[in-house]
């Protein structure tokens, strides 16, 4: 695991590599930590879009302007749909749940708020299209 300061001397999260998944950001009491997948070494460009969106979201639990940032800047930077379609190593970033030899069992709460969005959304639009035939 790498760690380094930022140029105001505060500390930044641990950064480790890994072999799933695209990025992660976890918080723990002593420190915060991002996981990086290894082939984002080999596309500079998109590491570091993808490094500037995890350094912004906020130390600790998940918060509502975590949700807003996955909504507004999870897929837009370039290269990022091509990364994930040429490495399936990166599929489990789109599950809510998932387990790790490191960490057991990982509930991603922005994945996971982000499915139930998705989800509420398909039912309100099955339920008014249902209206609509009926």
């Amino acid at each position: 695991m790498l760690q380094t300061n930022d140029k105001n001397g505060q500390e930044r999260p641990w950064v480790q590599i890994v072999d799933v998944g695209v990025a992660n950001r976890y918080s723990y009491s002593d420190h915060d930590e991002i996981e990086i997948n290894k082939a984002l070494l080999e596309c500079p460009e998109l590491l570091k879009g993808i490094m500037k969106h995890e350094l912004a979201h906020t130390t600790g639990r998940y918060k509502l302007k975590d949700l807003w940032l996955d909504l507004h800047d999870g897929i837009k930077k370039p290269g990022y749909r091509k990364f994930i379609i040429t490495h399936p190593s990166t599929w489990h970033q789109f599950s809510p749940i998932w387990f790790s030899k490191q960490k057991g069992i990982v509930l991603d709460m922005g994945s996971l708020s982000n499915w139930l969005i998705l989800l509420c959304a398909f039912w309100v639009i099955l339920k008014l299209w249902v209206r609509v035939l009926i």
